[in-house]
Formats: C-alpha cells, structure tokens, sequence
C-alpha cells in the first residue's frame, strides 16, 4: 500500500514505488532514469523479478471521482481566472455528510488497513514529497494509524539532503495544523484522537526515535543498501561484468557523484579486451583509475585551480610559515639583553619577546621609510615602558655612553641586530655600569 501526498508529482510517486521495488532508498536514480532511460529501468526490474510485484495506490484503486462528480470546490484556473466546469458524466454522485457513507469507498481507509494488517503480507511504503508535505496532511493520520496497527513500513525519501534539510519541520508537527482537502475530512480524522498533545508527543517518539524511529530507520537502511550494493557489484563483476551503463548507475546508487564522461572515459581505457564490459580485475583498475586521477581533477576542478598553482600556492605558505619560525627562533637568540643582575626571569622574557616582536615587523608587506620609522617608535615607547626606564634616563646614558666613544644604546643595539656587551670605561652594559644601574635604581 502506497501513501503518498495528493500535491505530489506523479514522476516523484511513480519514482518512489520503483525505489521501494529496487530496493532503493531515495528515488533520486528511479526519477532519473525514467527521464533517461525506461528500457533500462525495466531491465534492471526483470533482472530483480520485480515487474510482478503488485502495488495499492488510492489514486488508481478507489473510486473518489463518484464522492466529488457534479461539484467544483470552488477552484480557479490560474490563467483564466474562471471556476472549473464541472463534470457532465452520468455518474450517481454520493453524498456523505458524516463520512459514513456505506457507498462512499473515500472513508474506509480505517477498515482496509485493520484487515491488510489483520492478514498480514502487505507493507505501507510511504512516499515523502520534496517538501515533506505528507507530515503536514490528512495522510499524517494514515500513516501513524498504520505504525500503530505495526505494519511493517517502508520511507521513500527525494534525497538525504531533504531529510537534512526540512528536519526541524518535522520537530514542529501538531496534527491540528494539518492540512485537508475539506474540513468535513480534518474534523473527522481529529475526532478521532482523544488527546491532541499526547498525539503530538507520540507523533514525534515515531519520527525520531534513536532506535525505531522512521528517521533513524530510513538511516540504517540507506547504509545496508550501500554495503548490499557493493555485494551485488562484487557477484555480477565475478559472473558475468559490468558494462559501463550498469558501472554508471552502481556510483550513483552508492553516491559517488562523479563525473559521467571521466568515468567513462576511465572506463574505456581499462577495458582492454575491447567486449564493452569489465571484470573484476578490470574493475579493480577503474577505481584506481578514479583514486590516481578522476578524483584529484575533480578537487582540483571544484578549486578552480590548475595543479601547478595548488602546489605553488602549498610551497609559498609552508616556506612563508617555516620563514617566520626560523626569524623568530633566530631572533629570540639574537636579541639577548642582560638588563643587570637584579633582572627577574619574567622581565628577561618579555624583553625577548619585545624584541623579537620588533624583528617580526620586517616580515610585513608595509615597508616604506615611514611606517618603520613609525613602528619603530612605537615598539621603543614599549620597550621603555617593560624595563621601566624613562626615556629622558636613556637618552643620557646613550649620550654618555657616546662620549665614552662606544656608542652603544638600546636603539643602536636593535638597529645592528646584536646587543653588545661594553667593557670597562663607561660602556652602557659593563660591570661599573650595572653598579651604577643597582645603585642609582634605574636598571
């Protein structure tokens, strides 16, 4: 028994009964090869002995037309704008106020699926629309009657990609907001329920239970038909081969979205003896076909890279990042200051970490005059600041230190690359010095 939503296409509702008779999960590949190619798809049915599997659909299997013949629910043409004519035929139309009609064959789907259930053998397959309207119409009712009469179910999904998509639809559902071709329908399905809220809560457990729920059903099938697929590609390699419409359509069902034309054109490069069909040994070479060089292209294709530039672009970043690992490592051994004996850890540390920040400047793109004239004061304001030297207290001990003729200040220790130790005579750095800078308080 096929539920299915009346909005729905028939392509898609067509698509989902061959998918549930292939043993597919989604309809994706049934839709399309019914617009590519029906010979095939009916092959392909033969071969599974599925052609005489016999399927309820209400659209072909109940007589509605008598329960609305003579009567326009007041729809429109949407190009004329004009109410529809109504039927002429001779048909004996019944009315059923209170859906109890024993005439009416549109309001004993309670009664038929009480008996298939009672009877066993048949199984519900439900066909979910694109935009999972199914959830929020009358055949919400249908199909949660069913589960409660525990039929056995079948989910046909467009793609997991809707299932990912519209979930958090689903996680909304209240049966009081589903939809109806008539109220007369709605009202009855809902007198039906006798608490609306439990109904909801129950409704949800039915979904997305972890472990019987339908999402999580539909999951699990979709990963067994994967492994079955890679079975039955194994049995028909080592039988009888693979032509390369059959190797097409097998990717696709396992979801590996490749390139048709590379696949055919690995194809023909490892079919070697010419029958147009594949064994094992030559399947095997197909896939390393499609490892070593289909694949990569593709990634290299979806880039919008040639290969040369992706690896002249790795070469540039790895050399730029071990370039500025190498200028750090070398500046942190360069730029060591002994800032007198008193000098904590700490204060060693940030002055390393000062400098070489200072050193790192250079890696940048801005290099004109200014900018480093700029940086340059700005990291020596900060370089002042860690040591807690003032500025006026440097510059006299430069300038003093110049008279002694070395000429050694932090500025011109930086600008060398190298801080440099004076000796005796008023060198910024020698012993007196530091006696001076224990004493006087200011290094």
């Amino acid at each position: 028994m096929v539920t299915h939503n009346w909005g729905n296409s028939f392509g898609d509702l067509l698509a989902a009964v061959l998918s549930d008779a292939l043993q597919e999960c989604s309809f994706t590949l049934p839709a399309q090869l019914l617009q590519e190619d029906c010979t095939f798809l009916q092959d392909l049915l033969a071969k599974m002995g599925c052609l005489d599997v016999t399927y309820w659909v209400c659209a072909f299997a109940v007589n509605q037309h008598i329960s609305i013949c003579h009567s326009n629910p007041y729809d429109r043409d949407p190009f004329t704008n004009e109410l529809h004519p109504v039927c002429h035929c001779g048909s004996t139309n019944i009315v059923d106020p209170d859906g109890r009609s024993a005439a009416s064959e549109i309001n004993k789907f309670d009664d038929m699926m009480c008996l298939l259930a009672k009877t066993g053998g048949c199984r519900q397959v439900i066909a979910v629309d694109k935009s999972l309207d199914l959830f929020s119409g009358v055949l919400l009712g249908i199909w949660t009657f069913a589960k409660r009469l525990q039929m056995e179910q079948s989910l046909k999904l467009s793609s997991k990609a809707v299932l990912q998509e519209r979930a958090r639809t689903l996680e909304n559902l209240d049966v009081r907001n589903m939809r109806a071709s008539s109220d007369k329908d709605k009202e009855l399905i809902l007198g039906k329920i006798k608490d609306i809220n439990d109904f909801n809560a129950k409704l949800q457990v039915l979904i997305f239970d972890p472990k019987a729920g339908l999402v999580a059903t539909w999951h699990a099938m979709d990963s067994l038909q994967q492994i079955g697929k890679v079975c039955e590609l194994l049995l028909l390699l080592s039988q009888e081969g693979m032509d390369l419409q059959t190797v097409q359509a097998s990717f696709q069902q396992l979801h590996m979205n490749l390139d048709p034309d590379a696949i055919q054109d690995a194809f023909m490069i490892v079919d070697t003896n010419c029958d147009d069909k594949i064994d094992l040994t030559e399947f095997l070479s197909l896939i390393d076909k499609l490892v070593d060089q289909v694949i990569p292209e593709s990634i290299f294709e979806y880039m919008g890279l040639l290969r040369h530039q992706i690896l002249s672009n790795v070469v540039m970043k790895v050399t730029t990042i071990l370039t500025m690992f190498l200028f750090v490592f070398v500046s942190l051994n360069a730029f060591h200051v002994n800032v007198g004996q008193k000098a904590t850890t700490a204060g060693s540390s940030m002055i390393r970490a000062a400098l070489a920040g200072l050193a790192l400047l250079g890696l940048r793109n801005d290099n004109s005059p200014e900018y480093m004239e700029k940086q340059y004061n700005i990291a020596r304001e900060q370089l002042y600041r860690i040591t807690g030297v003032s500025r006026s207290q440097l510059e006299a001990r430069r300038r003093g230190a110049a008279g002694g003729g070395l000429g050694l200040g932090i500025g011109m220790s930086f600008a060398k690359g190298r801080a440099r130790r004076g000796g005796g005579g008023g060198g910024m750095f020698g012993k007196d010095e530091e006696e001076e800078d224990v004493d006087g308080g200011d290094m």
